[in-house]
């Protein structure tokens, strides 16, 4: 899918002007305000539902739901029984007026969700392109809430008929008693969204961080493109400490806030050498200095920004020191506070991910600017269960390290150090911080695991790839991340004219990641492009990006392509799959007219199987060890009726893996969740050899981040290195990930493409579809999960689940001797935690310690892990009884 977002240095709204009301008609809906309603197709929908509102599924899923008033004691609502659910979902929707954007809007409801997934509320366009307006989730509660959300509706939606939806995607009740939308004020969006932290006016420079002499610091990170070339000097710069070199890498400076917004600031830095600077949206030229120059930019912040961050370009070589950003004009280089703190990981190899061992010291080194003897050094650690201490250290000089390992009392997991200046009592730098994620070492580092189900999308940028091998991935797949490095349309951009990328390629390899390559794309002069489209460096970069999906004309070429691929990698990637997403007009279409606009085909599914197998036959005599994926395909009634034309025409001969695609934003982990419908539905309509893999090649379970930034802004653990208010819910997002997976495994997948790791930019800038990683390009709690989940199911098969009470799901994995059970309860749960009282098995929870049942892992996946046959295993799980609950809760 295309999930390619444009690079901006600030983004979101936090505070608003004010702004006159215009009248609007406010939507007030009594839920219990019905009519009959029965709607039979392909699904179903019977009994009541409240005026104004439609059924909105029965024709493209098979899911049923019946809708009656109940009547309970004092309590008078509207009940949704979801009675079958397949892959997709069951959606109501009411026409309302359009909300204006630049305008606020206040939505009340109230409800009870009594499903185990949450439900999706949003407003969205009721035809083509459906652009959404806003949207939030509905948590899963036995109790009744009464929630209120102030919004601003998504800009550019272009106008047409909106609707409000109601989405659900779980079977069971969920019942609304009633639902206002009216307009809000500016001070009431104010008053809702303030989470921002301006420094003082008096502060002479904004940043936290002003020099680098350790590498960067926590909120500064390089772009993902490349493997960031760096070092630092072995003397001091204009700062008075050691700077920082680069060479052809781009740098985004850490968030930052300002005392005033709307009036005139500074950003200024010393530099040596060539580059660049992104300053709003504009890229200004740092000429040849081969002495240090001050550079300074002048720029207005806007006052609906959450933070800004700008970013340096490095021309060959650029060094960089001594950063400031100011109110006014001032230029001059002048740190932040009378003295600074900076932290980083001692060397190892994987201290440039911020990544250490369990094998490995539990220390962060430091290094005090504007040391002087007698000042003490105040430490707080922070751990991902939000278990902290704090000491404090006497520095005998500006360097040395800080031990915590007697504070990881949970070994793996993430810990966030915190480090500031302390003189007479106060405080005299800023506070500082990183997180470090410590881990087990995987079960393949260093090795490669071709048999291995744990794959993700990445570009080859060697710090990532290392955090990434360190949490368990041992596979990666060549779309958007990598299509540069192996689609036809980069390689042979005019016909004879090779560029291949076999550096970047060869990065995965030696971090031990298998390869599966991607046979995609097309130059403009083999699918027609250059002969109707005259400037296509004017285009939007969406519609440009979208051109090299137009089609092959000549399948000759095409196969040359893939010979000339398959011949060259022959012993650097052994797995391909053919094209991205061909049952998509936008990926897979015959051409673009004189107009520029796109031809798609008459029969999409007959031009990809030739395309497909061409690919097969041209890849297999080159090289008969390879193996190609086909179908490309993807869960509903889209990928129902691809597979089945393919099918017809033979695409299953043609290929040894078929491959489809499955975003969730649902829990999953239950008897008919998404994962198992998808399979299933793969499996009525590909007839799968025994000698087949099935690969998920591109989907994650927790996608609601994409759009949801109150859910997911991936900022992680972070605190200082944010101006505003940390909403990550780190434990949903990890938890959604690791049961999509465990239930993918379960449903015969055999691998599990996580799509991205390549998809952050700066932690200013939202990501879309970011897996295991932060904004910044470093480790997540997500990461810390999957490392776990890995560890503990890798090598090993899935045997079967076994259901305690319709309340606990156990799916149990095992071989040679060993067996993992991971137990994963409904949210709903009356009862969730299941104990075993054989010798050796180890109870674990997500983030891969030992289990203690605090309340917020309630009803949150965990693990038993023992060397027993799996039935031995099973057969041995039970329910804790209450009296074996201490009062704290500790078991």
């Amino acid at each position: 899918m295309n999930k390619i977002t444009p690079l901006i240095c600030a983004v979101l709204a936090i505070a608003f002007p004010a702004t006159v009301m215009s009248s609007w008609e406010t939507v007030q809906i009594d839920f219990t305000d019905v009519r009959d309603c029965s709607v039979v197709a392909k699904g179903k929908f019977s009994g009541v539902l409240t005026k104004g509102w439609q059924p909105n599924y029965q024709g493209w899923t098979s899911c049923e739901a019946s809708g009656r008033v109940i009547n309970e004691a004092m309590e008078h609502f509207f009940r949704i029984d979801v009675e079958k659910i397949d892959s997709q979902w069951v959606q109501f929707v009411r026409e309302i007026p359009q909300p204006v954007t630049g305008k606020f809007y206040k939505l009340t409801i109230q409800y009870r969700n009594l499903q185990d997934n949450n439900a999706l509320l949003q407003i969205r366009r009721l035809h083509p392109p459906y652009s959404t307006l806003w949207r939030t989730s509905l948590g899963v509660t036995a109790e009744w809430k009464n929630d209120e959300y102030i919004f601003s509706p998504q800009k550019n939606v272009p106008p047409g008929e909106v609707g409000l939806f109601l989405c659900l995607n779980a079977t069971g009740y969920f019942d609304i008693v009633s639902l206002k939308l009216s307009e809000a004020s500016a001070d009431e969006m104010n008053a809702a969204t303030q989470s921002i932290r301006r420094p003082e006016k008096k502060t002479k420079n904004f940043l936290r961080n002003s020099t680098l002499p350790l590498g960067l610091q926590s909120g500064w990170n390089f772009s993902r493109e490349q493997t960031p070339q760096w070092k630092l000097s072995a003397e001091a710069g204009p700062s008075g400490q050691p700077y920082l070199i680069l060479k052809d890498t781009t740098l985004l400076t850490e968030p930052f806030q300002v005392a005033v917004p709307e009036t005139a600031h500074t950003f200024s830095f010393s530099y040596r050498g060539e580059g660049r600077v992104l300053i709003r949206g504009k890229w200004q030229i740092l000429p040849l200095k081969k002495e240090w120059t001050r550079a300074a930019f002048r720029f207005i912040p806007e006052k609906d920004r959450k933070g800004y961050q700008f970013q340096i370009q490095a021309g060959s070589t650029l060094a960089l020191d001594a950063f400031r950003v100011t109110v006014g004009h001032e230029e001059d280089y002048v740190p932040p506070a009378e003295c600074e703190v900076a932290l980083a990981c001692p060397e190892s190899e994987t201290s440039a991910s911020r990544l250490q061992f369990l094998d490995e010291p539990a220390r962060v080194r430091y290094r005090i600017a504007g040391f002087k003897k007698g000042n003490s050094l105040q430490i707080r650690i922070v751990n991902l269960y939000g278990e902290q201490v704090e000491f404090s250290l006497v520095p005998e000089c500006a360097d040395g390290e800080i031990d915590f390992h007697k504070f990881c009392n949970r070994a793996t997991g993430q810990f966030r150090v915190e480090a500031y200046v302390v003189k007479n009592g106060k405080r005299i730098s800023p506070i500082n911080e990183m997180v470090i994620t410590r881990l087990e070492r995987p079960v393949y580092w260093k090795q490669d695991a071709p048999g291995s189900p744990f794959g993700i999308h990445v570009l080859a940028n060697d710090p990532v790839l290392k955090s990434l091998k360190a949490a368990g991935v041992n596979h990666v797949r060549l779309h958007d991340a990598g299509t540069a490095y192996i689609g036809w349309a980069f390689l042979e951009p005019r016909r004879g004219e090779w560029h291949f990328r076999d550096e970047a390629l060869q990065r995965y390899r030696r971090n031990n990641l298998k390869i599966l390559g991607g046979l995609s794309t097309a130059p403009a002069w083999a699918n027609g492009v250059d002969k109707m489209v005259k400037n296509p460096e004017k285009l939007f970069w969406l519609e440009r990006y979208r051109l090299r999906y137009a089609a092959p004309r000549n399948l000759k070429d095409f196969a040359q392509y893939v010979s000339t691929v398959v011949k060259r990698y022959r012993q650097v990637i052994d797995e391909y799959m053919v094209w991205n997403e061909p049952w998509s007009n936008f990926f897979f279409y015959q051409g673009v007219d004189q107009n520029g606009k796109p031809v798609v085909f008459d029969d999409s599914a007959s031009a990809y199987f030739a395309l497909q197998k061409c690919a097969f036959e041209t890849a297999r005599f080159v090289a008969p060890e390879v193996r190609i994926a086909g179908y490309c395909s993807i869960a509903g009634g889209i990928g129902e009726r691809w597979n089945r034309a393919l099918t017809r025409l033979g695409a299953n001969e043609f290929c040894d893996i078929v491959d489809f695609h499955l975003y969730s934003d649902r829990y999953t982990g239950y008897p008919g969740d998404i994962a198992e419908c998808a399979v299933q539905e793969l499996a009525k309509t590909i007839p799968v050899k025994k000698n087949q893999r099935i690969y998920m090649s591109e989907g994650q379970g927790a996608s609601k981040s994409a759009w949801n930034e109150a859910v997911g802004e991936y900022v992680g653990m972070y605190f200082h290195s944010i101006p505003w208010a940390n909403r990550d819910n780190n434990l949903e997002l990890s938890e959604l990930q690791c049961r999509y997976i465990v239930s993918l495994l379960a449903a015969g997948v055999d691998r599990i493409y996580l799509y991205s790791a390549h998809t952050y930019e700066g932690l200013t800038k939202q990501p879309n579809f970011l897996a295991l990683l932060q904004a910044d390009g470093y480790p997540s709690p997500q990461l810390v999960a999957h490392a776990a989940l890995a560890r503990l199911l890798e090598d090993k098969k899935y045997v079967c689940r076994k259901d305690f009470k319709n309340q606990v799901y156990v799916y149990c994995f095992s071989a040679q001797g060993e067996s993992t059970a991971v137990v994963i309860p409904r949210k709903t749960a009356a009862s969730y935690l299941l104990q075993s009282k054989l010798p050796g098995v180890r109870r674990v929870d997500l983030y891969g310690n030992p289990y203690d049942d605090q309340p917020e892992l309630k009803r949150v996946l965990y693990f038993f892990h023992g060397r027993y046959a799996p039935e031995q295993l099973l057969s041995s799980l039970d329910f804790v009884s209450q009296n074996e609950v201490n009062p704290a809760g500790r078991k």
